[in-house]
Order: C-alpha cells, then sequence, then structure tokens
C-alpha cells in the first residue's frame, strides 16, 4: 500500500516518530512518502501520487489545520485517513467532529501495521488495541516496546527526501531512549504514565552499541558535523550504560553533541566523563524564578540552589547551556515573569528562549487554570502552533503585550542588564521593543550556530541561517 506521512513543519528537528513508522511500514513491504505540513504541497503530492492511506502527526497547535485540511481532501480524493501523535492522543474526542477514519493512540509501531494491513484486506480495523474510530470511542493499550533494538533504525532517507533542508543541515537529532521519568504539570508524560500503566518499563533506551550504528548509518549517507540527543533525559545517574556510551562513542562516532539533561543530575563527576566523549552544551529546563512556583505549580522538586549547582558545573568544565522558561503561568502576575528573567540571569545561561504557558487540553496546570479562573477553554478550541503566541489564559490585554515583548526579547534581556533596565519601562510598546526583539533573534540564531550547536559556518549555511532568522522574526511579529 501507499502511505504518505505528513509531518509538523518544525523547522531544524526531524520527525522521529513518522520516520520510525515509516521505516516498519517499508519493512512489511509498503511505499512511503513524507510531506511537510504545508497545505499546497500536501495537496499536490495527494493529487500527484494517489496514496491509499494518509497519516497524519498531529500536535495540539497544528490538529484543527491539519484535520481541516484532511476534511477538504477527502471531498475529492479517496484514501482512508489515520490521525497519531500528541493531540488524538490525549484528546481522542476531537476527531469527532472531523471526516477522520482512524486515530491511533499512544506509540503506534504495533497498531499502524495492523491497520495497515486490515485496511488492505478490507477489514474495519475495530478490534485492534490503540485504535479508535467515530464508533468506537475507548480501547486497551499493546504493551510499550521493551526492547528498544528490535526496531529498525529510523526512514531517514525517506524523511529528507521530503525536506532537504534538513538533509544538507549538519546538525541532526536523534533519540537515545523513549520515555520521561518525571510528572511535570505543563507536560503530557502523567497522561502518558497512566495510559501505559501496567503496559511495561515507561524508560527504555537503545542500547550503547544500537545508538551508535544508527549515528554512523546517517554520517556515512549524509553531512553530519553535530549531533542532538533529543529524548527527555540523556542520563539520570552514573550506569553502565554511560559508562559504555563514554568509552565506545568517542572511538566509533566521534561526533560532538548536546544532550538533554536535568539540573538534579548534573555532577562534576557526570559531566567529565561526557566531556571526555565529546559534550559541547546541554539543554536544561529552569522553568521559573520562583521556587515556590516551580515545586507547587509546576510540580518540578527542584531548588533553586540545586539549579544555581547546576549551572555552576556546566560553567566550570566549559560546557555550554541552553536554558528555557515559561512566562505566563497561570495565577501568576507579570512581577513574576520579572522575577524569572533576574534568576536566569543569576544561572548565566548560554542561551535562553522563554515561551508563554499554552493551555493544551487535559494538561494538570490547564486544569488548574480551568478550576482557578484564569482560563476559559470555550475559544473554539484554538491554540498557537508554537509556543510563542500570545497567552490564551485570562489575562489582561495590557499583561499579554507585556509578556510578548519580554518573551521575543528574552535572550537579550537575561544576559544584558543594561539593556533590560534600559528596555523594561517600554516593554508593553510593540513598536519600541522591534528592534531589541531584531537583535535577540539575530543574537540567539549566532549563539545556537556557534555555542549551543557549533558546526562549520560555509557562506551557504550563513544565508541560510540569515533567511532562516528573518523568517522566524516574521512570523514572531505577526502573533
Amino acid at each position: 500500500m501507499r502511505i504518505l506521512f505528513v509531518v509538523t513543519n518544525v523547522g531544524v528537528a526531524e520527525s522521529y516518530g513518522p520516520m520510525c513508522l515509516s521505516a516498519i511500514a517499508k519493512q512489511s513491504g509498503h511505499q512511503t512518502r513524507f510531506v511537510r505540513f504545508v497545505p499546497s504541497a500536501v495537496a499536490e503530492i495527494v493529487k500527484e501520487w494517489s496514496p491509499d492511506v494518509i497519516g497524519w502527526s498531529a500536535f495540539s497547535g497544528e490538529f484543527a489545520a491539519m484535520a481541516g485540511l484532511n476534511d477538504a481532501l477527502k471531498r475529492s480524493h479517496r484514501f482512508v485517513s489515520i490521525f497519531g501523535g500528541p493531540h488524538p492522543t490525549y484528546f481522542p474526542e476531537a476527531l469527532l467532529n472531523h471526516n477522520i477514519d482512524y486515530s491511533v493512540v499512544g506509540e503506534g509501531e504495533v497498531a499502524l501495521m495492523k491497520l495497515i494491513d486490515a485496511v488492505g484486506s478490507g477489514s474495519d480495523g475495530s478490534e485492534i488495541l490503540n485504535v479508535l474510530t467515530r464508533e468506537k470511542r475507548k480501547t486497551e493499550l499493546y504493551p510499550l516496546v521493551q526492547d528498544m533494538d528490535s526496531l529498525p533504525i529510523p526512514d531517514y532517507e525517506g524523511y529528507y527526501s521530503a525536506c532537504s533542508f534538513l538533509k544538507d543541515f549538519p546538525i541532526k537529532l536523534f533519540m537515545s531512549s523513549r520515555g520521561c521519568p518525571y510528572n511535570c504539570s505543563y507536560c503530557f508524560n502523567h497522561q502518558f504514565h497512566s495510559l501505559y500503566k501496567g503496559k511495561g518499563r515507561i524508560i527504555r533506551q537503545y542500547s550503547v552499541g544500537r545508538l551508535i550504528e544508527e549515528v554512523l548509518f546517517v554520517k556515512k549517507r549524509f553531512p553530519l558535523e553535530f549531533i542532538r540527543f533529543n529524548s527527555d533525559y540523556f542520563v539520570l545517574t552514573r550506569d553502565k550504560w554511560l559508562e559504555e556510551f563514554c568509552e565506545e562513542y568517542p572511538k566509533r562516532a566521534g561526533l560532538p553533541f548536546s544532550c538533554v539533561m536535568n539540573p538534579n543530575n548534573i555532577t562534576d563527576e557526570i559531566i567529565t566523563m561526557l566531556k571526555g566523549a565529546g559534550l559541547k552544551s546541554i539543554c536544561l529546563a529552569i522553568e521559573c524564578g520562583n521556587e515556590e512556583d516551580r515545586k507547587n505549580l509546576l510540580t518540578r522538586n527542584i531548588r533553586d540552589e540545586t539549579m544555581l549547582d547546576a549551572f555552576g558545573v556546566m560553567h566550570r568544565h566549559n560546557i555550554r547551556s541552553f536554558a528555557t522558561v515559561m512566562l505566563g503561568l497561570p495565577g501568576t502576575t507579570f512581577e513574576k515573569d520579572l522575577e524569572t528573567l533576574k534568576f536566569a540571569r543569576k544561572c548565566a545561561p548560554t542561551a535562553i528562549t522563554a515561551p508563554i504557558f499554552q493551555p493544551y487540553p487535559k494538561l494538570r496546570l490547564t486544569d488548574y487554570a480551568i478550576s482557578r479562573g484564569h482560563y476559559t477553554p470555550d475559544v473554539g478550541g484554538k491554540f498557537n502552533s508554537v509556543f510563542y503566541g500570545k497567552s490564551l489564559l485570562n489575562f489582561s490585554e495590557d499583561v499579554k503585550r507585556k509578556q510578548k515583548n519580554l518573551s521575543d526579547s528574552f535572550g537579550l534581556l537575561a544576559a544584558s542588564p543594561f539593556l533590560s533596565k534600559m528596555t523594561l519601562p517600554f516593554i508593553g510598546h510593540r513598536l519600541v521593543m522591534l528592534p531589541f526583539i531584531a537583535l535577540n533573534n539575530l543574537l540567539s540564531m549566532y549563539i545556537y550556530q556557534t555555542k549551543i550547536f557549533p558546526h562549520r559556518l560555509t557562506p551557504k549555511r550563513l544565508w541560510l541561517n540569515l533567511k532562516a532568522a528573518i523568517g522566524y522574526f516574521s512570523r514572531i511579529v505577526k502573533t
């Protein structure tokens, strides 16, 4: 069968889940193709290729637009539509208002292949676990795949054939594990843990050998100078996996890399080991500058002292840091956002980004916002497709403008107390802040390319980065 995967247009990050599914589909003898979610491009390939099945990988921010395009294509083309990803998993009732044939809940390797086989044989697939329809509203789930090494290498070739920029981009994303041990209130992981309770270990790692095999597979076929290990966590403690990785990776792969870590797990011992293996930068979350809010509102039990110690370890070892914070948390004030700015300055990350909290369905933090009257969910089910749009909570318009301008200039103001002092009196005025927002955008792009994910900057890459910065700035201005 012909299967078309429609994936979110996420800039410089591969759509790893659909790539895994495509690899399994090809292993079963099916033809697959990818297309980024640009309506005209999707319509063109559907007309040209006539897929039997279209698989849509939908985040909450894109679901309405994806479902709308699916409905429009259904009126003029014959295909079976399957939606998967975070939004169909945690908000399955959303498919009721659209012409969607199936929704796959949770991890889809087992369910999707069974469903494709059922579709090919003319069955309705209603008996398959993880699968929902408009008639079948509940389902049991297959156990989680425990042996990660049993999965094929993701379909990089197919994906890059539709994403030439990422194919040629020398920084590429890899996943070393699945599952997250934490239950932050602003993330879907607490729902994932509930869905899969009793269905196997949540935390599952590729073996070191299998991970290196995948890196070498990509290195042999595509430009690759720097690796982003983008799993929810890379290291929790010193264990046999870490020791083997730090011994084998520099000998066999030998590429610099970044990874994601929790401040509670950053120690001199672990950073010394990872630096010896090629670690250049760490992505980690501060989230907010108020310790009580971090603990009680976000359920992140990380003390200020622990956070500052983690950044101190990275500074001592000359490891760059890319931090995130959130603005516009429910029940807080703009003064709390400024408190976050001051705390971020104390941490002194190499780069920092400050998205605004988005009340996606069924997050514990969203439920809290609704229960306290901070959010009215009857706004048509629309969510910002990126985390940098204005808040949807019940803040005043003046506060929303201030949040947006602070978000768009956060890195610059965190790095420069002088510019912060100069601009904060005008933080609610968009036109005044635009030059600083533009400067923040250019500075951030430079830091990411030279400090966080360092690679050779050829004239062509500089030009592409400049175009990307201009495009990103124009999108920010419009949101």
